[in-house]
């Protein structure tokens, strides 16, 4: 039984490394300039250079969810980019 714990804590920690539609991260709006509120994501799309249109995926690394290579669809009703968004771990942001 320990064995299949150990599994399971480590699958928590690779879930970590990556950002999953229903997630919930901290958003600032007008593109980074205000305070970060609590949001969730609804979509996430992978843009290509200078766009705002590519393939939407599930999932993402969070080392790649950076600048306006990723467009984010939240469920406050705003779209934003990468760099407005961090993440939430145990309960703060970071």
């Amino acid at each position: 039984m320990r064995h299949v714990n150990m599994l399971g804590e480590k699958m928590d920690e690779v879930r970590e490394n990556f950002l999953y539609e229903g997630d919930k991260v901290m958003w600032a709006g007008a593109w980074g300039n205000e305070p970060y509120k609590e949001a969730t994501v609804k979509g996430i799309t992978i843009v290509e250079p200078g766009t705002k249109y590519g393939e939407d995926v599930p999932t993402i690394h969070w080392n790649f969810v950076k600048d306006r290579d990723i467009l984010l669809d939240l469920d406050n009703g705003h779209w934003c980019w990468a760099f407005q968004i961090k993440r939430i771990e145990c309960g703060r942001d970071t």
